[in-house]
This record gives structure tokens, C-alpha cells and sequence, in this order.
């Protein structure tokens, strides 16, 4: 059988075999016994065409699978096999929720038996150019290989041929690929790096990194903070006292203390600065159902000098997004506290707890210049993948085009994570996800929109009779989701004449803006972000 033949030029019906005959297969009729003269069901003499040229290659190629017309293609390596009587997929290329049980049993080749228990909902594997087809297919862990395309499949389309060297479907061609496996392949490289970063860069404290790590990043002193004061101030630094805690405060902030003297965090001061520390149980900490120790640094920020590195501007933050197919979230375990304090500028963190008086080693909460400071560390130490990464403050976004550019990406992500001695969150990571939420935006598909989180808390306001703060507040929340909401100002109008050092009495007006932004942000539409090309511009008309 030469490239170009058809099958149906090779095969004839004869009324018995020939010397010619490779194979054979006896057709019987309804009314005649299946033992005929033929004493062999088929008949071979495949020796006699045995020629000298290229091996085989194995039906290896890559094919689409799309599990609706709105869905992004996941690539995958299919092994033809017309052997089989059905196609079988392995169950980790489509999501959890695309199968369901589904139990059938096999016979292989060697005579045993072999069950598959799980079938596909409905999916399009598109082969070549308009050679697609809507199937469903079984599901099974497949050793070497992401999905099987069996006899089942291979009927269904036609005109598709096999040849030595690839298939052909009309004037389209595919070449046999020698990678037997590709999301396989994929899926085991990042699940390895997901159980490196979480065995070497994840912990719980500073004193368990330290058994992982013994050069962390806050003790690198090329990544030191300084702390310098302002030019011509006349310095007064604050008094070693406390106006006190209660009882059950001052144990909790005792063994507090005692715990990062332990981590090698604080240490004994004799500083001239002692600025006051005391417990909050606000929202955030009610939820988390534990007190939280902060300082009043105030006093030592009116004196520092500002730190000038910016902060990225939320507004075109997600710009770099609009291609961006694959995300992995990372959050810095205890934030600021992976900068070391120079030795020089640690008396300047002194704070005291009653009869206790201490400083610290890394950079404290509570600095003004903490955001800046850090954001500028962080941007240096991962400028090796900024074209492929969002930092803010402590929270880093990757994403990639594909799975291919990511599974590189992780690797030079972790790569710096361990030369420098970063300390991640296991709990706030996420890793190879198609849609991800960063800074209270859910992402994906080149668009974004607020968390419902977000919209809620709009919620719990009351519709009228706002108070100053309330009114602050709400319009805070407002100011972060307004991109959204075409033409925001009507309604934020009557709001803001509330902001006025001396407000008008609340009316029906202010009660009726609030209720219908609440209505507004129930609705918000995701935001396509901008790619090349050409935009619109709309704005109002002006006689100036």
C-alpha cells in the first residue's frame, strides 16, 4: 500500500485467497456457518512485503481539545491507535466537574482485563483545520500518554487518512511528533516545582524558614534598610513609657515579645526612641479571631525621610494582562519583616510594651516608608521576570501566554526565590490557574472585574443617614471599583457634598444615590483590557 492509496484500491472481494494476499478476512452470509474451508480466520504474509527504509514513527500528534465554543484550546498529544476499540483521555486535562462516573471493561492485547471509570461530557478535538469532531471519550490514567484516539473516533471522521508519516484530512497535513505526552509532561515539571517551592521556600515563622534556609533574605545585608532623617530637623526623640495595658493585654503582649525574641525578630533596646505599642481588635482582627500588636510609629515618622520609589498605579496595573492565559499567585509570609534593619538604624524601631523596652532587627509595620522601601526591594530582587510579573508590596503575580512559557517562568521564579532566601505563604499560593484574583480583581481572558467581596461590603451600609466616616468609607470603596460604573460622578454627587467640613443635613437625595450605586455595583460588567490596536476615544463636547 503506497502513500496515495485509498483503501478501497487495495482491498477487493475474491472468492478465495491469492499469493498475493496479505490478509484476508472471510465474510459470511446469514445462512453460512462461520467454519468454512478457511481454517484461519485471517490469513498473513506481511514477510513478503518487509522492505529496508525509514522506522516507524508512532501516531504521535498534537491535537485541540475545546470543551465549548467559548473555551480556550488545551493542547494535548494523541496517539492514533485504530486498535482501540475506544478513545481514552487522561482525566487531569479536563476540569474535575467535565467528568462523571462511568464504568467499562476492556480486554488488552496480553488477555487481560482493564476497566475505565469515568466518561467525558461532551468535547471537540479538532485534529487539523475543519477537522473537528464532538465526542465524548473515557477516562483513564494513561501511562506515557495524554489521550488514545481509538477506532470510535476515527470512524466518525471522514476523508482523514493515516500515512506513514503523519495524517492528512483533504489538503491539510500533520507530521508524526516524536513527544509522546504533552500536558503529561507539563502537569508532572510544575507539580515538581510546586513540591520544591513548598519543601524549600514555605514556612510558618521565621525560626522554621531558618531550618530550611540559614541565609534567609533578612539577613542578607546587601538588602539592609536604612532609616535616615530628614536634613535640618531638630530631632526629639520619644520616651522610653506607656500609659499601660490591661491585665490579660500585657501577658499576651509578653509572650508576644517573647516569641520574636525567639525568632531573632526583636531585641533588648537602650534606645533614646520608645514608641508606644498597644493591641486593636478591629474587623479584620475579629474575623481572624486574634488580638493584633501594633505600634504608633508616628512620632519617629514625622522625622524620617521620605522615600520616593513609587508604588504601581492601580489604574494601569493590569494593563500587561491583556494576553495573559496562565497565572500563579504568590504572597510574602510576614511581608516586611523579610528586610533586615541596618544595625545602625535598628535603635530608631524602639517601642515598649510596660516595664519592657525593645527594637527590631527587620523592618517593622507601622513606617511610613515601609511600603516604598519594600516595593523598591522587591522590584530589584525579581527584575530578572518583571516582564512577566506584577509585584505589589508583597504580593506577586506571573502569567504567561501558555503552559509551555509558564512552566519556564516558575522555574526562574523559583530560581531567585532561593538565591535570595525569600519565605513564602503555602497557603495564599496558587499555581497554573486559567483565572486568578489579584488585589480584589478576578482575572482571566483578558478581563477583569471587582470580587464579590468588594460589592458586598458596598452592602452593609446603611441606605441612609450616613455618617462622615460611613461616607468616606463608602466612597473608598466606590473610588476602587468606578472604572466599572459609566458615568459614577451623577451619582456620586450628592455624596460628596457629605465630605464638607460642615455637611447639609442628610435628604431623600443623598439616600436614593446610595441605594442606586448599591444597585449599580450588583451588576458591574468584567472590563476587557486593552491590546494592540487602534482605541476609542469618547469624551465630552466643549466650546473651549
Amino acid at each position: 500500500m503506497q502513500e496515495d492509496d485509498d483503501i478501497e484500491s487495495v482491498c477487493s472481494l475474491d472468492d478465495s485467497p491469492s499469493t498475493e494476499t496479505i490478509c484476508a478476512v472471510p465474510v459470511y452470509d446469514s445462512d453460512e456457518s462461520q467454519y468454512s474451508d478457511y481454517g484461519e480466520i485471517f490469513m498473513f504474509q506481511a514477510q513478503a512485503q518487509a522492505q529496508i527504509g525509514q522506522p516507524v514513527l508512532a501516531l504521535n500528534i498534537p491535537v485541540k481539545v475545546y470543551l465549548d465554543k467559548y473555551s480556550k484550546p488545551i493542547t494535548v498529544i494523541a496517539f492514533v491507535d485504530t486498535g482501540s476499540a475506544e478513545s481514552i483521555m487522561n482525566p487531569d486535562i479536563l476540569p474535575e466537574d467535565w467528568w462523571k462516573p462511568y464504568t467499562k471493561i476492556f480486554s488488552a492485547t496480553d488477555g487481560k482485563l482493564f476497566s475505565t471509570n469515568l466518561i467525558s461530557y461532551p468535547i471537540t478535538v479538532q485534529i487539523l483545520p475543519n477537522c473537528s469532531i464532538r465526542t465524548t471519550v473515557l477516562g483513564s490514567k494513561l501511562p506515557g500518554k495524554d489521550l488514545i484516539i481509538g477506532f470510535d473516533l476515527y470512524t466518525k471522521i471522514k476523508n482523514l487518512r493515516i500515512l506513514p508519516d503523519g495524517i492528512r484530512f483533504k489538503t491539510f497535513f500533520q507530521p508524526y511528533v516524536h513527544i509522546p505526552k504533552l500536558f503529561s509532561l507539563q502537569s508532572e515539571k510544575t507539580f515538581q516545582i510546586i513540591q520544591e517551592i513548598r519543601e524549600k521556600s514555605c514556612a510558618n515563622s521565621h525560626s522554621e524558614f531558618l531550618a530550611k534556609c540559614p541565609y534567609p533574605l533578612w539577613k542578607n545585608p546587601d538588602f539592609f534598610i536604612n532609616l535616615p532623617f530628614k536634613k535640618n530637623e531638630d530631632i526629639n526623640p520619644t520616651k522610653a513609657s506607656h500609659t499601660g495595658m490591661k491585665p490579660e493585654h500585657l501577658l499576651l503582649a509578653q509572650q508576644e515579645c517573647k516569641e520574636l525574641q525567639q525568632q531573632d525578630l526583636i531585641e533588648p533596646s537602650n534606645s533614646q526612641w520608645a514608641c508606644e505599642a498597644f493591641y486593636v481588635n478591629k474587623r479584620s482582627e475579629q474575623i481572624r479571631g486574634k488580638l493584633r500588636l501594633v505600634i504608633n510609629y508616628q512620632p519617629l515618622n514625622h522625622f524620617l525621610q521620605d522615600n520616593k520609589f513609587p508604588l504601581p498605579n492601580n489604574n494601569t496595573l493590569f494593563a500587561s494582562l491583556a494576553k495573559a492565559k496562565i497565572f500563579s499567585k504568590f504572597d510574602l509570609k510576614a511581608g516586611f519583616w523579610q528586610l533586615g534593619i541596618h544595625p545602625e538604624d535598628r535603635g530608631k524601631t524602639g517601642f515598649c510594651i510596660p516595664n519592657q523596652h525593645f527594637q527590631w532587627k527587620v523592618m517593622p509595620f507601622g513606617l511610613k516608608t515601609a511600603p516604598s522601601l519594600f516595593q523598591k526591594a522587591m522590584t530589584r530582587l525579581f527584575h530578572p521576570i518583571m516582564e512577566n510579573a506584577l509585584i505589589y508590596i508583597d504580593d506577586i503575580l506571573l502569567y504567561s501566554k501558555d503552559e509551555e512559557s509558564h512552566v519556564l517562568l516558575l522555574q526562574q521564579f523559583h530560581s531567585l526565590i532561593l538565591k535570595y532566601g525569600i519565605m513564602l505563604s503555602e497557603k495564599k499560593m496558587k499555581i497554573n490557574k486559567s483565572e486568578i484574583n489579584f488585589l480584589g480583581m478576578d482575572i482571566k481572558d483578558g478581563k477583569y472585574q471587582p470580587q464579590p467581596h468588594i460589592v458586598q461590603e458596598l452592602l452593609k451600609f446603611p441606605d441612609e443617614n450616613l455618617s462622615q466616616k460611613q461616607v468616606q468609607q463608602f466612597y473608598g470603596i466606590i473610588n476602587y471599583i468606578r472604572d466599572f460604573i459609566e458615568k459614577i460622578s451623577v451619582f456620586t454627587n450628592p455624596l460628596r457634598k457629605m465630605l464638607k467640613k460642615n455637611p447639609p443635613p442628610w435628604t431623600d437625595k443623598q439616600t436614593r444615590a446610595v441605594q442606586k450605586i448599591k444597585q449599580i455595583a450588583q451588576e458591574v460588567p468584567p472590563l476587557q483590557i486593552p491590546s494592540d490596536g487602534k482605541r476609542i476615544l469618547q469624551t465630552d463636547a466643549s466650546d473651549k
